[in-house]
């Protein structure tokens, strides 16, 4: 029962839209812990460090048991609960994307937005998300941090095994880079279908949102364009990301600068045909339907890849 469970001494409160991991880790700092070593004082099995499991895997008596362990009032992480259940897909891996401006400014607290595959630009900086972090070229946030030590807000804990150092990185001081406005554009779209389907249950947006991969990965296909290229020009002075082999292969994954050129040519076509591209050979059944677009004239037409 939650009630009969123990309750911490120092509390916490989670920031709006904050991810799970990262308020656990906030309150384990309190406690200059480890993240992974306050799972079982809030009920979680101390071995389930996977962060994806924890935000999409965690029963309902688990999240109320951790409110109680807490001190929170009960349905206090209910929003985060909601939005874990509500991310349709993650980086394939598992990890974060993140804004250096966002990192430095709420104390180094991360979004569960920056989990979310179709999240590649912060809305209120203008600027694109980094996927790794570029000390070690990791994705941070895949597994709650171990150890025995809290470490600083903001910073990279990748650890290539178990007794090793950590990386460190502050991840608050990485270069900034403005996000094209096709991008923007594009974002604020994405933002409002998961708005209008998540949280008033709209079932057009929800159904474009679960479209949007199939014709994305459709027009990939089907397109003679040099996305790295249009990549390069939507993310003008970006890093390039340097995608690390895991067991010895390259992950089937897009960086941010290619999902931006993929996204923005998705929304565009979207936005200019009358219906969506024909569903046969592209995996659904469903029939055309035309989704909310952003206004006519924000988006570049396909072949302006070319331009900055």
């Amino acid at each position: 029962m939650t009630e009969d469970w123990p309750t911490l001494p120092l509390r916490t409160e989670p920031m709006a839209a904050e991810s799970v991991d990262s308020w656990i880790e906030a309150l384990a700092r309190r406690y200059r812990l480890a993240p992974s070593l306050l799972l079982p004082a809030l009920g979680l099995p101390a071995r389930g460090r996977s962060i994806n499991c924890l935000v999409k895997g965690t029963p309902q008596e688990a999240w109320r048991r951790m409110e109680a362990a807490a001190g929170l009032p009960a349905g206090a992480l209910q929003t985060v609960q909601l939005a874990g259940a509500s991310l349709r897909t993650t980086l394939v891996g598992g990890g974060s994307r993140f804004c250096p401006r966002c990192l430095g400014e709420n104390g180094g607290r991360w979004l569960l937005a920056w989990r979310s595959n179709s999240t590649v630009a912060c809305t209120r900086h203008r600027l694109l998300l980094h996927d790794t972090c570029p000390s070690c070229t990791r994705t941070p946030r895949v597994y709650l941090p171990g150890g025995t030590t809290a470490f600083p807000p903001g910073t990279c804990a990748y650890q290539s095994h178990r007794r090793a150092d950590r990386c460190g990185a502050d991840l608050a001081a990485h270069t900034a880079t403005p996000a094209h406005p096709a991008v923007m554009a594009v974002q604020t779209w994405l933002n409002d279908l998961h708005q209008a389907a998540d949280h008033t249950g709209d079932p057009e947006a929800d159904a474009t949102l679960t479209d949007l991969p199939v014709v994305a990965y459709w027009l990939m296909a089907r397109e003679e364009i040099d996305w790295q290229a249009r990549a390069t020009a939507l993310a003008f002075g970006r890093t390039p990301t340097q995608a690390t082999p895991v067991n010895g292969r390259l992950p089937r994954a897009f960086p941010a600068g290619t999902r931006c050129a993929v996204r923005s040519r998705t929304a565009s076509c979207a936005r200019s045909t009358p219906n969506w591209p024909p569903r046969t050979g592209c995996g659904s059944s469903r029939p055309p339907r035309r989704p909310n677009s952003p206004p006519a004239g924000t988006l570049p037409n396909a072949d302006a890849g070319s331009r900055t």
